[in-house]
């Protein structure tokens, strides 16, 4: 997908990872780029460069709200999904964790079918395997999860490929899913994310 003059919305868009992507396109030629978070932990000052582009927007909202959600995507070409409660706070509060995690991306999907939304780029989580059988561990790994967090991704990526499966999506839809290690945090860029 050629990403210049696109409307792009960042779920997750103050936090950590998900304003480093903010950062990322405003560097490509994007037409508009929305941030759209509840600010319980990403935070403005992780968008203190960004916030100096007019390209930004910023919409407060959550996406266990559908209707929140879906209004912001009106007119989306591309998503970057980051959202997810934190591995610790799904263990402390797993109903939470389904909530977020699993109703949020599922009400996330269904706002980009209901909007047409062209792409849509998910961050997993190597938690889905758990300790791991073998070394390295490849994306052929089987599910090995036992934490709340892990089984929230594990459903993540079913709802994803059944979606996709059931055609939900446009013909031309494409769809980017990456179980993400830590590690790689460091090197996220559109070229590894195949945007341009």
């Amino acid at each position: 997908m050629n990403i210049k003059g696109k409307k792009i919305l960042i779920t997750g868009g103050a936090g950590f990872i998900g304003s480093h992507i903010v950062d990322e396109l405003l560097e490509e030629k994007v037409g508009q780029v929305i941030v759209f978070d509840n600010f319980i932990r990403g935070t403005r000052s992780n968008l203190s460069q960004a916030l100096k582009s007019k390209k930004v927007k910023i919409i407060k909202g959550d996406i266990t709200n559908f209707s929140q959600i879906n209004r912001a995507m009106k007119g989306v070409n591309c998503v970057f999904h980051e959202v997810a409660l934190w591995l610790l706070d799904c263990e402390k509060r797993p109903r939470d964790a389904f909530e977020i995690n699993v109703d949020g991306t599922f009400n996330v999907l269904e706002a980009c079918v209901k909007n047409r939304v062209k792409k849509i780029v998910a961050a997993s989580s190597a938690s889905v395997y758990g300790d791991g059988l073998y070394f390295p561990t490849d994306e052929n790994h089987p599910f090995n999860n036992y934490l709340f967090y892990g089984a929230s991704k594990v459903a993540d990526e079913q709802l994803f490929k059944v979606f996709w499966k059931k055609g939900f999506f446009p013909q031309k839809f494409e769809l980017l899913l990456k179980q993400q290690h830590l590690i790689l945090y460091q090197d996220l860029g559109l070229h590894f994310l195949q945007l341009s």
